[in-house]
């Protein structure tokens, strides 16, 4: 079998970065045709179509308040498209969250390397998630966001560390959980220890992180007060930390949750090393085919079927 050069090497990079790409691009398009959910997708309808005209019906939602604005804002530019809008904005939201996943590893591996771990990832996600705009993918946009830009601040713009603050700030608004993104400020003082920055930069590190967080808090409430929504986020609030203290039926209650996370986990490490066995047994079938069985075949020429000479099997 010829042995190609360094241009030819490139040139299959190439192609092997184009079919990664495309189908980073194409597997989250081919879910959002599929299947119907009467439950929580009319339900997450509902509060977008209604966070503007009638904010009262939908105050049980307001936990998750950024979400709702967001999806209320796509409602009122494309809400024309119904259904399949909500999921083409759910497919919008994992391109971005890709796209910044990307820019992140870009900078410590290579280009091929980071393609196959998004379209991995991808697959390992996409058909198994809910396929509209809810506050379990933002979630995960804006945590990517936040890292980016806290990764970029600690490595020399300390002004992308207020972003990152800014942006895991208003993440504590796409649900109320992510206000634990605040301890994020962790990794400042932890990158500072390895990189043997002095006590006033770590801390100052931390107070820029800490000011964004606080500012993008400071700005919603405030909009929430200007637009009348603030009592019904109070509502809200107390609403569902009631439900956490009863003991009795609610499905939100702490140990009700708990018994969820462990069966979630537990179904996420079963699919996922279904997941890993099934790319393993095929990427390993190249290895035997090269390894053990070509050897053992006699050397000459080989053709496929009448296509024409295959390749030239010589040592």
């Amino acid at each position: 079998m010829p042995v190609t050069g360094r241009g030819g090497i490139r040139q299959t990079n190439s192609w092997t970065q184009s079919f990664l790409i495309t189908g980073i691009v194409i597997y989250p398009l081919l879910w959002i045709w599929q299947g119907i959910d009467l439950t929580d997708t009319g339900w997450m309808a509902a509060m977008y179509s209604n966070i503007f005209t009638d904010p009262l019906s939908v105050r049980f939602g307001f936990i998750y308040y950024l979400t709702l604005i967001i999806g209320g804002v796509w409602h009122l530019l494309f809400g024309w498209l119904g259904l399949i809008g909500i999921r083409i904005a759910d497919v919008l939201c994992i391109y971005l969250t890709a796209w910044f996943v990307y820019k992140l590893l870009i900078r410590y591996f290579p280009k091929t390397a980071v393609l196959i771990a998004l379209l991995l990832t991808l697959s390992l996600i996409t058909g198994f998630a809910h396929r509209w705009l809810y506050y379990n993918n933002l979630t995960a946009l804006f945590y990517v966001v936040t890292a980016y830009y806290l990764m970029t601040g600690v490595e020399g713009k300390p002004r992308r560390l207020f972003i990152a603050g800014l942006i895991a700030g208003c993440g504590a608004f796409i649900r109320i959980p992510n206000v634990l993104g605040v301890l994020l400020l962790a990794f400042i003082i932890y990158y500072g220890w390895r990189g043997g920055w002095s006590r006033k930069k770590m801390v100052t590190g931390t107070l820029i992180f800490t000011a964004g967080f606080a500012a993008s808090a400071a700005i919603i409430i405030s909009v929430m007060m200007i637009v009348g929504h603030f009592n019904l986020f109070r509502e809200s609030l107390a609403y569902h930390f009631a439900s956490v203290s009863n003991d009795r039926g609610s499905p939100y209650t702490v140990s009700s949750q708990a018994k969820m996370l462990l069966a979630n986990n537990l179904r996420n490490y079963y699919f996922g090393g279904r997941k890993i066995f099934e790319i393993a047994a095929f990427a390993l079938l190249p290895y035997i085919w090269l390894r053990w069985v070509l050897p053992r075949l006699p050397r000459g020429k080989w053709k496929l079927g009448t296509g024409g000479e295959w390749f030239s099997w010589q040592l």
